[in-house]
């Protein structure tokens, strides 16, 4: 769903433009981006880093329309044991709390500049993964 949104939205003249020669611009200037995913693996390092393909694509295509200034989150393994999800899920959490909290939001109207103190994982009971 996401990769036909993204071919929805990607079109000359909305996103991008071309140029005097023929070339793609991107029309989306000077705005920050972050991406939170969520994997089932930890994709952070090899053997599995080179199996992901969501990151580079996404930074691929975005960087096309001119996003540049992304920041990723990866929420990971999920397909683990709950202890291993809840630590991926703090893990997460304070890591996007030290990012916003160090991140220089003065040029971006309107955007908080910490998240609520109230975050914390929702609770994971064994029925609702088949991935015990």
């Amino acid at each position: 769903m996401l990769k036909y949104y993204i071919d929805a939205i990607v079109q000359p003249g909305y996103l991008f433009k071309y140029n005097d020669a023929g070339q793609p611009e991107g029309m989306v200037k000077d705005r920050k981006m972050i991406c939170i995913t969520s994997r089932g693996g930890d994709y952070s390092a090899e053997p599995l880093k080179s199996f992901d393909f969501v990151e580079p694509y996404l930074r691929t295509i975005f960087g096309f329309i001119g996003l540049t200034d992304l920041h990723f989150f990866n929420l990971q393994p999920m397909d683990h044991s709950i202890e291993a999800r809840h630590a991926a899920q703090r893990a997460a959490i304070a890591e996007v709390r030290g990012w916003v909290a160090n991140h220089d939001w003065g040029s971006i109207q309107g955007t908080p500049t910490e998240l609520p103190t109230g975050l914390k994982p929702a609770p994971l009971s064994e029925e609702a993964t088949p991935f015990a």
